[in-house]
């Protein structure tokens, strides 16, 4: 349930299936890896999974008061494993507002380990100081795992507009 907007079945229904439609588009094979941003809860990923014919999911439980969530959509195949899963929670200390945990997946791609970070940072509405935490938590998670060995990919919605300054992504990442 998405907290903030109530939804009834027929719209649930709707929206799911136009997300399906989007990512069957044209007859494309399924990605091995489809992350998403801003979805409600285990139940309505997992129903996306069964819809696509993905066998694994993860999603956060984060501290967004909208219900609004981060996941990954995985299909494990003989080049792609998921090896782990974590939550990086964000400390809402530091934050004008609790927002979106950040999901850290750990795959095996081939002979490579491949860390994904999986955003999705606090709204325009909010000061850039808060999407700059954001920035210097992901930042430090990827100098931390690329000593190890680990590639790193920063994906999802970051919510920076190329004006901010200091901006996130450019100064920080």
């Amino acid at each position: 349930k998405c907290f903030r907007n109530n939804w009834d079945m027929m719209q649930y229904n709707t929206k799911v299936n136009t997300i399906v439609e989007v990512i069957r588009r044209e007859g494309r094979l399924l990605p091995d890896i489809l992350a998403l941003v801003e979805v409600e809860s285990p139940k309505v990923i997992e129903h996306l999974a069964d819809e696509l014919g993905y066998e694994h999911f993860y999603i956060t439980d984060g501290q967004d008061a909208r219900g609004i969530n981060v996941g990954i959509l995985v299909n494990v195949n003989s080049e792609v494993t998921v090896v782990s899963y974590e939550e990086i929670i964000l400390n809402t200390s530091r934050l004008k507002k609790a927002t979106r945990n950040i999901l850290e997946v750990t795959l095996k791609v081939g002979n490579d380990f491949l860390k994904l970070y999986i955003n999705h940072w606090p709204s325009q509405n909010n000061p850039t100081s808060d999407r700059i935490f954001a920035a210097e938590t992901v930042r430090k998670r990827v100098i931390e795992n690329n000593k190890k060995g680990y590639h790193s990919v920063v994906l999802g919605d970051l919510n920076v507009k190329a004006s901010e300054s200091p901006n996130p992504i450019d100064n920080i990442l």
